[in-house]
């Protein structure tokens, strides 16, 4: 009864997410860390051209860079600290006026180009007792495009108290808060799982302490092979820059990717993963300096490919 009602309630919480902004966050159990740890993560991700709805099209290319560490500073206290850059290329195919009334708001005149990400989050897990832990979060985030001359610095808190049920099912509920570019305050639920449903198979939420991620699937024969399906919600809301049609003010783009994964741990110290799958319900956004809506777009289906390699140290 209690699986089904972890269920249940991640099911919920990803239709909201895709239907209200993504005003949920799914996160990562914590992990058992008895050493101190370190790694490093390469990704790039390509997602092909698809159409946008009132005309044009768009595709993206984008790389990131992740660093990671963290390990115990007590028997029941252990810490971390997650950093990365990515940039992200938005091309909208060949930039015209023609038929937009409002130069600013058209999606066929290159609203963004190249748009940087620098993330930092500084974490703790508290274990309350054998069943109970905490972990705190504070996530800083700056999302600006190149020539970006305004503030576009994000930050906020995540409070989730995890339960583990047994040792086959962990779940954690909690709260987000968190300042947003020209929006107002959000406050949002933090859910995460972890449930080994048997030897090979496991249901996992995967994500961050900002809004959006994912549940997944997986399954996993051996040691050395890992194959995963998921399906979640991403967002991006970045500052524009002062060179781009509409001087200063805020985009973003939003999509739910599922997802099929295939992880290959060469050894301990070295992993490799790659998918492939399509991005869906994708939807584009310009807001001016102040906030104010002054276009909305989706696209169709994009196709998606991401592969990955890790390190640890």
């Amino acid at each position: 009864m209690m699986r089904l009602a972890i269920l249940s309630a991640l099911g919920i919480g990803l239709l909201l997410s895709g239907s209200a902004g993504a005003q949920i966050t799914l996160m990562n159990t914590g992990e058992d860390t008895h050493v101190w740890e370190y790694r490093a993560d390469f990704t790039t991700l390509y997602q092909t051209r698809t159409a946008i709805t009132g005309g044009g099209s768009i595709d993206t290319l984008e790389y990131e860079l992740g660093i990671r560490g963290g390990g115990p500073m007590s028997e029941d206290l252990r810490v971390f600290l997650d950093a990365s850059y990515r940039h992200r290329e938005y091309d909208f195919g060949s930039a015209t006026t023609a038929a937009c009334s409002n130069p600013a708001a058209c999606f066929r005149n290159d609203p963004w180009r190249d748009v940087h990400r620098l993330d930092l989050v500084i974490g703790a897990g508290l274990t309350i007792n054998e069943s109970f832990e905490v972990q705190l979060l504070a996530p800083m985030r700056w999302n600006a495009e190149t020539h970006s001359e305004k503030n576009a610095m994000t930050a906020g808190a995540v409070a989730l108290l995890q339960w583990r049920s047994t040792d086959r099912l962990t779940a954690g509920i909690g709260l987000g808060v968190q300042n947003e570019l020209e929006e107002d305050l959000s406050i949002f639920p933090a859910l995460s799982l972890d449930w080994q449903m048997s030897d090979q198979l496991r249901l996992i939420t995967r994500g961050g302490p900002y809004q959006g991620g994912e549940v997944a699937l997986l399954w996993t024969p051996s040691d050395v092979f890992q194959g995963s399906l998921s399906g979640g919600y991403e967002r991006s809301r970045f500052r524009l820059d002062n060179r781009s049609p509409n001087i200063k003010g805020v985009g973003e783009s939003t999509s739910a990717p599922l997802l099929v994964r295939m992880d290959l741990a060469m050894n301990p110290q070295l992993h490799f993963f790659v998918e492939g799958g399509v991005a869906v319900a994708g939807q584009l956004r310009i807001d001016d300096a102040r906030g104010n809506r002054l276009s909305r777009e989706d696209f169709d289906s994009a196709g998606i490919i991401r592969g990955s390699c890790r390190l640890y140290f």
